[in-house]
């Protein structure tokens, strides 16, 4: 049985990844298409380094980091608060992140979707998905999900 701090933690957690989905898929009506050759290296040579800032950021509690290179509505959606439970319950259940590996990378709409095969400590299957949108002259990470059937429990 979860305890009380457990629940809120899960129901946050829900709630802040409920936000970006809704926030990525508004006004996505096409499909998917995938991103090959120099087009997929280009991107891979910002998308991996934000990924890794990231991903490291989590293992340490670094909560500026971790923000870092997010626009500003995925800032707003992860307050420092809400990284602290996030980090606590990604954690708990599957452990430090120990390496990724990239997927797939797609054009989805304005929005480009890089998915990585993440390591961690404790689950060696965690799905990764970072979506990515051009505000300016930055690429900027407008959605994060992690995804493994530990999370899910």
């Amino acid at each position: 049985m979860l305890t009380i701090q457990e629940k809120i933690m899960k129901r946050t957690l829900a709630m802040i990844l409920l936000g970006f989905i809704i926030l990525s898929s508004l006004g996505c009506k096409k499909k998917p298409v995938a991103i090959k050759g120099q087009e997929r290296e280009a991107v891979l040579a910002y998308a991996n380094p934000i990924a890794d800032n990231i991903l490291q950021a989590l293992n340490e509690g670094n909560h500026v980091n971790y923000i870092r290179d997010f626009d500003e509505t995925a800032r707003n959606a992860a307050p420092e608060n809400v990284f602290k439970q996030t980090r606590d319950l990604i954690i708990s259940k599957i452990g430090k992140y120990v390496s990724r590996e990239v997927s797939r990378v797609y054009k989805k709409d304005q929005y480009i979707v890089v998915l990585y095969r993440g390591k961690f400590e404790n689950e060696e299957r965690v799905r990764i998905r970072v979506i990515f949108q051009k505000i300016g002259d930055k690429n900027l990470v407008s959605g994060l999900w992690f995804n493994s059937p530990k999370l899910r429990k």
